[in-house]
């Protein structure tokens, strides 16, 4: 501490820093936050002000302390988390809950069972265990307080499935006259918990606590709307399943896609089970109880609360699965505001990408917002509504949430992805680059062994011999195309930009490989033609690729756009005044 009472430079805070080696660990925390301290302290002004090699050292060390400090701060909470554990008999159950709820706030997490036992602990007690044996005889002496800080506790470190069903049972029991005393979270996190852990309260509970959202939808916050709808639709998938008597599914925020508003971990939690069985209930199922309007109401005031800004495609995604379980779609004017909000989300996660987004917060937070996995199973669930065509997005939103998400929907299975397709035919998008990119992925994608296996007892036919995807009229796939491209590309340019009086005209140019010619030829000052027989699909890939700059802005200016007659180019081409210019086939 001396010495680093006397540094006189960052640098010399620093160097004192990397001296403690492989000796600095979470228990050096205390030490760190004093060498992080005295280290932006001495610094001339903000990082970004140094010059760029002082700044990538002060960058890396600080990244490096804060994590240090980070750990740190997460064994203090485990600690804390182990202390209460072992004192919770000494707890009145509320004082218990309470205790629990400032450890879920510090975002505690109980270690999970097998690293317990691998470390050779069996004897580490489980928080929510104990917290469940300190309750479950004394549920007449709980406070709305105390179940509001129960609910919160048991959503947010609880394990899906971790809460049995005669803890939830007394639950449902002692918190019925509790439900008009809780607002906002408290309320919501009323119906989710049991959901989260497969229990279906009773149909009286169910409907009491269905009414009170209603009468305070306008009041609840981004996060709070995709728990609403989650409950129901889980509610909704129990009930079903107890109708069949088959087994309750396991892992909550499984089915919700991950999505658990930040009260759930799948990856943390995933050597959990699903919880027990429920027993059979009569009447209605939890969709019916909804009264008219009532959906309708919710996504107004989500829109209203400006939850649509809020949420990223994941959550709005989930909000779309589970209005489909409920057999249920949006409104029309609702789905057209989260379209918009879902194409806003897309170019400022296209703007904030690349190196160094997660270093800046809000890049990384936009990024976040829109990744082309959650764009894609989006899809896939507003495919999944019905009459999902009245609530499709616009040509140019479905263009480019599918351009963005086309890596990501190659991982779809076929039968989403055709359902996608249908549905964008429905709504009138199946003429442009979306319904173009979807059929690629259903090409590429493997049929299902039940489709592709033939009725037992017939013989299957044999098969002429099929010729590679795109190898028609002698042509090699548009894979060789591209590779091909790259690999010549810069001799094909230099002859074009010495040999051309005209224009350079790309005949086809609506794919990948086209594209890429487009591309090398304007960036090097060649004037590019895309010719193709389509005019406004042209422009349409085209306008994308400058937006997101697959085409330079500087060379966006030397890329336009002409509809031909592929089968009269001979006629055509001249009368744009081309003369000796090249003319490159890329279909």
């Amino acid at each position: 501490m001396d010495m680093l009472r006397a540094a006189a430079t960052w640098q010399e805070a620093v160097g004192l820093f990397r001296e403690l080696g492989d000796g600095v660990d979470k228990r050096s925390a205390g030490l760190v936050a004093q060498m992080f301290t005295t280290t932006v302290t001495l610094m001339p002004g903000p990082v970004a002000s140094l010059p760029p090699r002082e700044a990538a050292e002060a960058t890396a060390a600080l990244d490096a302390m804060l994590a240090v400090m980070t750990s740190g701060v997460e064994r203090v909470v485990t600690v804390l988390g182990i202390g209460l554990t072992g004192r919770l008999g000494a707890l009145e159950a509320g004082e218990a809950f309470d205790a629990a709820a400032a450890l879920a706030l510090l975002n505690y997490r109980p270690p999970p069972k097998e690293a317990s036992v691998r470390a050779g602990d069996e004897q580490s007690p489980d928080l929510v265990e104990a917290l469940q044996r300190r309750s479950i005889r004394a549920f007449k002496y709980l406070t709305p307080k105390d179940t509001a800080n129960a609910v919160f506790v048991l959503s947010r470190i609880a394990a899906p499935g971790s809460v049995t069903a005669e803890w939830l049972k007394g639950y449902i029991d002692t918190s019925f006259d509790h439900l008009p005393h809780l607002q906002g979270e408290a309320l919501v996190l009323a119906g989710y918990m049991p959901a989260r852990h497969n229990h279906l309260p009773d149909a009286e509970w169910r409907a009491a606590w269905i009414g009170l959202i209603g009468q305070s939808a306008d009041a609840l916050l981004g996060a709070e709307f995709p728990l609403v709808l989650f409950s129901l639709a889980k509610w909704q998938q129990v009930a079903l399943q107890q109708r069949r008597a088959g087994p309750v599914a396991p892992a909550a925020d499984d089915w919700l896609g991950g999505f658990g508003g930040g009260y759930g971990d799948e990856d943390y939690y995933g050597g959990y089970g699903g919880g027990a069985r429920q027993p059979q209930q009569g009447g209605k199922l939890p969709a019916e109880q909804l009264p008219a309007g009532w959906l309708d109401g919710l996504l107004l005031a989500s829109h209203r609360s400006g939850a649509l800004r809020e949420l990223g495609a994941k959550q709005l995604g989930a909000m779309l699965r589970a209005l489909g379980a409920l057999g249920a779609a949006p409104s029309a004017p609702w789905a057209s505001r989260m379209w918009a909000a879902v194409g806003l989300k897309i170019s400022a996660a296209v703007r904030a990408g690349g190196a160094g987004a997660e270093r800046d917060p809000q890049a990384a937070a936009a990024v976040a917002a829109a990744r082309p996995a959650d764009v894609a199973a989006l899809l896939a669930a507003w495919a999944a509504l019905p009459a999902c065509e009245k609530v499709g997005p616009p040509q140019d939103i479905a263009d480019e949430a599918v351009s963005f998400a086309d890596a990501a929907l190659r991982s779809v299975a076929r039968p989403e992805l055709e359902r996608v397709a249908g549905a964008l035919q429905a709504s009138g998008c199946g003429g442009g680059v979306a319904a173009r990119l979807i059929a690629e992925a259903i090409a590429a994608a493997p049929v299902p062994a039940a489709a592709a296996a033939p009725a037992a007892g017939s013989k299957r036919p044999k098969a002429p011999a099929k010729k590679a995807a795109g190898a028609r009229r002698g042509r090699p796939p548009a894979a060789k195309v591209v590779s091909a491209a790259k690999a010549v590309g810069t001799q094909l340019i230099k002859q074009a930009a010495l040999a051309a009086r005209g224009p350079v005209f790309v005949i086809g140019a609506e794919g990948q490989a086209s594209l890429t010619l487009v591309r090398e030829l304007a960036t090097a000052g060649v004037k590019v033609v895309a010719a193709v027989s389509d005019g406004e699909l042209g422009e349409a890939v085209i306008a994308f690729a400058k937006k997101y700059e697959l085409i330079p802005p500087s060379a966006a200016g030397n890329v336009s756009v002409a509809e031909v007659d592929l089968n009269d180019l001979a006629a055509y081409i001249p009368s744009m005044g081309a003369g000796a210019g090249h003319v490159l086939h890329a279909c």
